[in-house]
């Protein structure tokens, strides 16, 4: 029996995503204040990384994932 298996990075983004989407909803989540939602509502904050180590981190991350995809000027034509 053979079966065709998820793409490996669709699956990491799933699952990074439904976990960023956890921590906003939870106060008890140690990383509940580092994702704060912008004046506009619809935007988290990104935190600052200086360092590799920080860019590489699950918030920064966790902030692309859970901010709308931007429109480019494509996109509009």
């Amino acid at each position: 029996m053979r079966t065709s298996l998820h793409d490996l990075e669709d699956v990491y983004y799933k699952l990074y995503g439904l976990k960023a989407r956890k921590i906003p909803g939870n106060p008890t989540q140690p990383g509940h204040g580092l994702l704060s939602l912008l004046q506009s509502g619809r935007h988290y904050r990104c935190l600052e990384a200086d360092t590799e180590s920080m860019r590489r981190n699950f918030f920064p991350q966790a902030v692309r994932l859970l901010n709308p995809k931007r429109q480019t000027q494509s996109q509009y034509q």
